[in-house]
């Protein structure tokens, strides 16, 4: 069995200055671990969805993996990105089998699902992320402001927003939505491989956003950068 991780509290706490993170979805050993660890990683994302699992056994081994490292568990739908293909009963029973084993969990705000899987992790008290992603537009102020507005009324910890960035024009409503929020543990990221996608990354972390998606190899989203750049943007937050 995996060892106790961290609570959803102390993960609150953890975020109470910005974090790196990298998704995973294979197993990595302890050496690899160490190098990305001495690259900047701070948290791991298990991405339950993009991973070859058929139990819910090998979902605690993989986790069991990253049990150094705070983990969020993510089982992304595929309408918002993901890989899961199965139905959404059998996503709630993943998320519920394995909330137990994780210090957080990311189900998306749209999701049927959402109310099920926050009710499970307070009672474990596990921290909860309610995400949203637009992989074809940039997002407006007010449709991330809504989003985040909601996703905290129904009892999410940490709102995520995720849009495509193509000019900079797409940069001020970002700017915008973590000024104003601040003060709650928000994520907010410029997905692309424009040069103001790439400046979003950079930047978004000295702006307020809690959490900044780096590559540890394969990209989970258009525009990832390195773990060592993006750890070096967040340190200069």
């Amino acid at each position: 069995m995996p060892p106790a991780p961290p609570s959803g509290e102390n993960f609150l706490e953890f975020l109470s200055a910005p974090r790196v993170a990298a998704g995973f979805w294979n197993f990595a050993d302890a050496k690899q671990l160490s190098a990305h660890k001495k690259n900047g990683l701070e948290a791991a994302e298990i991405r339950i969805d993009l991973a070859d699992i058929k139990t819910a056994e090998e979902g605690e081994k993989l986790i069991a993996a990253y049990s150094s490292l705070p983990v969020i568990l993510t089982i992304r739908a595929e309408n918002e990105g993901g890989g899961w293909r199965q139905t959404e009963d059998a996503r709630r029973e993943l998320y519920l089998r394995l909330l137990p084993f994780a210090a957080a969990a990311d189900v998306e705000l749209a999701a049927e699902i959402r109310g099920d899987v926050l009710a499970a992790a307070k009672q474990l008290k596990k921290a909860v992320v309610f995400s949203r992603h637009n992989f074809s537009a940039a997002d407006s102020f007010a449709a991330m402001d809504e989003a985040a507005a909601r996703a905290f009324a129904e009892g999410a910890d940490i709102f995520k927003t995720a849009c495509m960035v193509f000019s900079e024009n797409d940069l001020p409503p970002l700017y915008e939505f973590t000024q104003k929020w601040k003060t709650r543990p928000v994520v907010a990221v410029g997905m692309g491989e424009s040069a103001a996608a790439r400046l979003a990354r950079l930047e978004l972390p000295k702006r307020g956003s809690r959490i900044a998606f780096a590559a540890a190899g394969e990209k989970t989203a258009p525009g990832q950068l390195s773990l060592a750049d993006t750890a070096a943007a967040v340190k200069a937050a």
